[in-house]
């Protein structure tokens, strides 16, 4: 009886935060919204947490294979072609040799602070996300870095469904 209780609790959940992460990304879409710093000051913290967990679960996962390809160990592999190739490599790195898990809390933030500052606006949450753990764990990206990013970012846009890796 425990059990089927718990289960029925952990579907009743699921099935709000699904719905609550339709209406989010309903309102985006239909607005075309960029996902950069003006949009993450603007939304609620309740979809700043999902968007940190759908990226978790999704789209770190596609990053971490696409730069395992060019990690040092597979000679035959291309060097990052861009800064965001090269935080994102970082960030695997880290995770590698020293992972140091974060809460969601702790990263969304850190993605906050990083949008006070209002040179980091044109920056994608996609590339924003790393920074921001690089930033609690290793240390943030250099200041030329940070630079290079802005301006691809401002290049390429924050499109909804848009992977800047480019």
């Amino acid at each position: 009886m425990r059990i089927r209780s718990q289960l029925k609790r952990s579907r009743i959940v699921l099935v709000v935060a699904f719905a609550i992460l339709l209406v989010f990304m309903q309102s985006i879409a239909a607005g075309d919204v960029a996902l950069n710093g003006s949009a993450w000051n603007q939304i609620s913290i309740q979809a700043r947490i999902f968007w940190l967990v759908g990226y978790d679960s999704g789209f770190v996962n596609g990053v971490r294979m696409a730069a395992s390809l060019k990690s040092s160990g597979n000679s035959n592999a291309v060097a990052p072609a861009t800064v965001r190739e090269a935080i994102l490599l970082r960030n695997l790195v880290r995770y590698t040799n020293s992972p140091h898990f974060l809460s969601n809390q702790e990263v969304m933030d850190e993605m906050t602070l990083f949008y006070k500052d209002f040179r980091n606006t044109p920056v994608c949450w996609a590339n924003a996300e790393p920074i921001a753990e690089l930033a609690l764990t290793m240390g943030a990206p250099s200041e030329q870095e940070l630079v290079a990013i802005r301006s691809e970012d401002a290049k390429d846009g924050c499109s909804v469904g848009q992977a800047n890796t480019k």
